[in-house]
């Protein structure tokens, strides 16, 4: 009972060094937060999203290439994005029945180059259609989406309620999204939303490495190290006596994921590593001398910071004596 008591000691003062509440993360990911939103917050949740993605789009989009198109007989790239906007300001006038937002002439849902000459000119409209109609959803709420009126578009006139104008909206400006995707990669630019997909992926832990710690007698004790994206703290997880290292999978990955290196052992005796230290012969017994909690941290302590300094895993030895270098590649 006492050993047990020392190894759950162990983690428990590692996992505090690191500072990292498992309780919060894993009520984030694996819990719901609770009662669903209002209608209006999940619309406005959308209205947004698509609506940043444009904007990030026209920011990011050199300039001297605003005017580009795939074929002649259509829009340019700041062509899309004004059209987008108008489309969006005459949705937003009919759901608040106001004349909310630019005068656009005579083509109200295709805005004059004339007009809006520069980058500077097409991100601010764009930006003001997306805070211009992301106002209007949280100042009508759950019942501007439940009022009615006639209202004609690609699947014939008919009378809608103002939810199903919202949801035209949003999805117009998500075909001119994809658009404007197509413009990005013929001129071999990645989309900026393409961009951050990859920097996600790029900061996800890699699988776990299976590592062979050698003990000062010769026996093999077997660790699975998982490597977080980034240099950061390290923590050791030590099993209970009925279990094995395989038993902290699950929370390992989720604090490498967290940018905590992690480190599980199998004991000697357990799941992968040697014979038992209770099945040595006296002379084998005589060349090992378990350490308790205080030693194991000082030791794992060393051996996570030279993580963050080489590409080399040290081995950890039971003695205390100088440890050895298994390279990692």
């Amino acid at each position: 009972m006492r050993k047990r008591s020392s190894l759950a000691l162990v983690v428990f003062i590692l996992l505090a060094l690191t500072g990292t509440s498992l309780y919060g993360q894993g009520q984030s990911q694996n819990q719901p937060a609770g009662s669903a939103r209002s209608r209006a917050d999940e619309t406005l949740e959308w209205w947004n999203q698509i609506g940043n993605k444009l904007i990030a789009m026209a920011k990011d989009f050199p300039e001297d290439k605003y005017d580009f198109k795939v074929q002649k007989d259509e829009r340019t790239f700041a062509e899309n994005l004004l059209h987008v906007a108008a489309v969006d300001y005459d949705l937003i006038r009919r759901v608040s029945e106001s004349n909310m937002g630019p005068d656009f002439g005579k083509d109200k849902h295709n805005p004059s180059r004339e007009v809006y000459k520069t980058k500077t000119d097409v991100v601010k409209l764009i930006e003001q259609a997306l805070a211009d109609g992301a106002a209007v959803i949280k100042q009508q709420g759950d019942a501007g989406l439940d009022k009615t009126m006639p209202f004609a578009w690609e699947t014939g006139k008919h009378i809608v309620h103002n939810s199903y104008i919202w949801i035209t909206a949003i999805e117009h400006s998500t075909e001119h999204f994809g658009q404007l995707v197509v413009y990005y990669r013929a001129n071999n630019l990645v989309p900026p939303e393409s961009r951050r997909d990859q920097t996600q992926q790029a900061q996800q832990p890699s699988a776990p490495r299976v590592v062979e710690l050698k003990a000062s007698d010769g026996t093999l004790l077997k660790a699975s190290y998982f490597a977080a994206a980034k240099p950061g703290p390290g923590v050791l997880l030590l099993h209970q006596s009925n279990r094995t290292r395989k038993a902290w999978d699950n929370l390992a990955g989720q604090l490498a994921a967290a940018g905590i290196n992690t480190l599980t052992l199998d004991m000697r005796g357990f799941g992968e590593s040697g014979t038992p230290y209770t099945k040595l012969t006296d002379a084998e017994k005589a060349k090992v001398s378990p350490c308790g909690p205080a030693t194991l941290t000082q030791r794992f302590n060393t051996w996570f910071r030279s993580q963050a300094s080489s590409a080399t895993l040290s081995a950890w030895e039971e003695t205390g004596g100088s440890a050895s270098s298994i390279p990692l590649k």
